[in-house]
């Protein structure tokens, strides 16, 4: 009985092996043959309209397909197209890959642990439109190429392929509210004279963003795109030569360049941000003159800088009207050392910043104000009439000044708040002045008179007892008024100051001389914060005499302040800490 028993546990316990046996080989072919029951194998040519439908999907690749002109591939939503090797998808015709938020439609590798390049990419050959709407393309060598077609791609992911994952030679693309990420060359590469948008797009972690190269790029409009974390360049220009090439609104941030410069052809860079990045522009070698203008660089290690060929002359980049971080403009060693924004190369020729915005380009700017006085409005044929447009005003600075004399001449645009003119006839001139703001905003005209006759001009003389003093002193100034050395009592005497930060006042700012010809008057020096250089005018006046006049400047030295800081702030008793003053 016992001999019978141990029989039966043997025969038992083998029963039991051989089937743990036969699962584990199931489950190793199951694990083996993934996807032998549902997969679909497809290659070669496809000759008139497809649809790949979801309840065939996935649908293998293992071997190269070709869309032949007048056919449509179409995907439907949710679908898979995985492929097995080097293999790419030609569209000659039509290919339509519309997928939905909730069902994408992917194109990737079959292989278990992908990678970049695992298969060739799709490309467009042909002249009918196709559609890529949220689509997922990743571990191709190049995603989506368009060679000659009429491409949309959007709401799609392309992703981790070993070259680009973009690439337009001669195409009709839009690429809207698309991520391009982690592609180990270019996200999109733009070259030839199609018709390119890339609107709207998120950039991530790519060599390089956007990248414009070629013997020539047309036709492109880069607008509204976040592009960051690049390993190399954020948007870099390569070609030789550019037509109606558009570049606005864009957002660079955390690239090593923001924008990287490097072709033969000139560029005009608007109203972008490029921020935290290691440079926010860099020219290389540039042969031509570029322009850039109305963007917001701050927060880069280094603002902008610029190197020049060697066999290049008279070429530089014209930087005007940019906002660098903070109102007192960008810092350079040279030009602008007292700027708290970005850093900016160049050797003041070859890069040119001034002038620059004071507020962001978002900012809401106001018109500028102008403000218009003159030393004389009587005055002889020949005699120097001297016209102010210090006190003219703005939230954020002006830059530029316009007079039109009334007798046919102008200053032009200049950065001089004063000027001198004469008049060479007897006449009444109506003198016009305008003013531009750092935005470039032009404010409305001003006016003043200015009547010439044959008459003999009063002679001035302006002086005070100190020509540097504290703000809020006391000065004492003394107006005296003569006719060919000869006083002159009872003359009209009016004075003003002006200055870049704030004019002062007087305890009597006009009057009229005594029988000695004197007028004088106190001045007290205005609160200021930094050395002001102020100009003190006199202007006397009186019938039968053209007007006369005199200036001279001020010095106000403001308060010394000190500013002292400790590291650490805080420290144990006996211990040390580095104090700081400046």
């Amino acid at each position: 009985m016992r001999n019978g028993e141990t029989e039966m546990k043997e025969h038992f316990k083998s029963c039991i092996l051989l089937i743990v046996i036969m699962i584990n080989v199931f489950v190793t072919v199951v694990a083996f043959f993934p996807a032998v029951a549902s997969a679909t194998w497809v290659e070669g040519d496809i000759t008139q309209d497809v649809v790949w439908k979801l309840v065939d999907s996935p649908f293998i690749v293992v071997g190269n397909i070709t869309v032949h002109a007048g056919a449509t591939l179409r995907i439907e939503p949710g679908v898979e197209v995985k492929f097995g090797g080097p293999f790419r998808i030609l569209v000659e015709g039509k290919l339509v890959a519309e997928g939905t938020q909730d069902k994408v439609i992917t194109f990737t590798s079959n292989n278990d642990e992908a990678s970049h390049g695992d298969w060739m990419g799709i490309l467009f050959d042909g002249n009918e439109p196709s559609m890529l709407e949220y689509c997922v393309v990743e571990y191709a060598i190049n995603g989506t190429s368009v060679r000659n077609g009429d491409v949309e791609v959007k709401n799609s992911t392309l992703r981790y392929c070993s070259q680009n994952g973009i690439v337009v030679i001669h195409g009709n693309v839009t690429v809207q509210s698309a991520n391009i990420v982690g592609n180990l060359q270019n996200g999109v590469i733009v070259s030839g004279n199609g018709h390119v948008e890339i609107v709207n797009n998120e950039f991530r972690e790519n060599e390089n963003g956007i990248l414009l190269t070629g013997e020539s790029v047309s036709n492109v409009d880069i607008r509204n795109n976040k592009i960051m974390l690049s390993v190399q360049k954020g948007i870099q220009l390569d070609a030789d030569s550019y037509s109606n090439v558009n570049i606005l609104y864009n957002t660079l941030t955390s690239n090593y360049y923001g924008f990287y410069i490097s072709g033969d052809a000139s560029t005009v860079i608007t109203n972008n941000s490029v921020a935290y990045n290691t440079f926010g522009f860099y020219y290389e070698n540039i042969e031509q003159n570029h322009e850039v203008h109305f963007n917001d660089i701050y927060g880069n290690e280094m603002g902008m800088d610029v190197t020049i060929a060697s066999n290049a002359t008279d070429v530089h980049v014209n930087a005007e009207r940019n906002y660098w971080g903070d109102k007192s403009g960008p810092y350079h060693e040279s030009l602008n050392p007292e700027g708290k924004g970005n850093a900016v190369g160049g050797n003041g020729v070859n890069l040119d910043f001034i002038p620059f915005l004071t507020a962001n380009i978002a900012y809401i700017n106001e018109r500028p104000t102008a403000v218009l006085l003159v030393d004389k409005s009587l005055v002889a044929p020949s005699q120097t009439v001297l016209f102010i447009a210090t006190l003219s005003s703005d939230e954020g600075r002006v830059d530029y000044y316009f007079y039109d004399f009334g007798d046919g001449a102008t200053s032009g645009w200049t950065s001089l708040s004063v000027v001198s003119h004469n008049y060479s006839s007897v006449g009444e001139f109506t003198v016009r002045l305008r003013v531009m703001d750092d935005f470039g905003v032009e404010s409305a005209n001003v006016s003043k008179v200015v009547v010439v006759q044959d008459l003999t001009p009063l002679e001035v003389s302006l002086e005070t007892d100190s020509y540097a003093v504290d703000y809020g002193e006391n000065v004492s100034v003394t107006v005296r008024v003569t006719d060919g050395g000869v006083p002159v009592g009872d003359a009209h005497v009016e004075l003003f100051s002006v200055s870049q930060r704030g004019g002062g006042s007087f305890l009597a700012s006009s009057g009229t001389t005594n029988s000695s010809g004197y007028f004088t008057t106190v001045f007290t020096a205005p609160e200021i914060t930094y050395v002001t250089h102020m100009l003190m005018v006199a202007t006397a006046s009186k019938d039968g005499y053209a007007d006369g006049s005199e200036h001279l400047y001020i010095d106000v030295i403001p308060p010394l302040v000190i500013e002292a800081n400790a590291e650490p702030s805080i420290v144990k008793s006996e211990g040390t800490a580095d104090i700081n003053v400046r």
